[in-house]
């Protein structure tokens, strides 16, 4: 008798161009608070590679289905990969980030319910970040004996300064978006939904010619030639 065949990991990642300049990628596992496996993070990757290719685009925003926006990396599916697997689902991880930051998009995170762990790495990775009301970040993964494994705690410092992130990240403590918008990990509130505020936002940027919009974010991240 055969055994079973193997279970087939499909990325829940989507794709869309909603309107002239911006491109929407959507996380799409609402039953596990669209928690990441290497395969979304792969996908993300493919996502930003195909949005940057279209060069009339000036504008990618990360929204997420359901009840959340990411609740992190999915626990359970990362205690079945092997060392060599583990390794590669960080280093893929990093490297996602590390795109996010260097893609001549803007890039925006509409951020609501839980926005946790791996999860809050990736928003931090966007340009700008919108919030609804009800949306909670933080990294909890001091509590379970490990630091945020896709620069988060760099990240973090980045978005808050060191003493303020060093704060969060040894205490654990949870923001809630007013409080993520006073200490300006936030850009915006959004009680009319952040999907929509953020595709909004992204309209607005959309205005201006891509190269211009381009430029304008090597010239704020420090990366462009003095």
């Amino acid at each position: 008798m055969s055994g079973a065949a193997p279970r087939v990991e499909v990325p829940a990642v989507e794709l869309e161009r909603r309107t002239a300049r911006t491109a929407v990628v959507s996380l799409a596992r609402p039953e596990k608070l669209n928690a990441l496996r290497p395969g979304e993070v792969a996908a993300l990757r493919a996502a930003l590679r195909a949005a940057e290719a279209d060069e009339s685009c000036t504008a990618i925003v990360i929204v997420g289905k359901g009840r959340s926006f990411c609740a992190g990396a999915d626990v359970e599916h990362k205690a079945r990969l092997t060392p060599d697997e583990l390794a590669e689902f960080i280093a893929d991880g990093r490297a996602l980030v590390d795109e996010l930051r260097r893609s001549r998009l803007v890039s925006i995170a509409a951020l609501h319910g839980h926005v946790l762990g791996g999860g809050l790495e990736l928003a931090l990775a966007c340009d700008l970040r919108v919030a609804a009301p009800g949306a909670v970040l933080g990294f909890p993964e001091l509590r379970r004996g490990h630091l945020p494994g896709w620069r988060g705690a760099e990240l973090l410092r980045d978005a808050l300064g060191g003493a303020a992130a060093l704060h969060l990240l040894l205490t654990g403590e949870l923001l809630d978006a007013s409080g993520a918008r006073q200490l300006g990990v936030v850009a915006e509130l959004a009680p009319e939904g952040a999907a929509q505020r953020a595709v909004g936002l992204a309209d607005r940027i959309g205005v201006h010619a891509p190269a211009l919009v381009a430029a304008v974010k090597r010239v704020t991240t420090g990366s462009a030639d003095a």
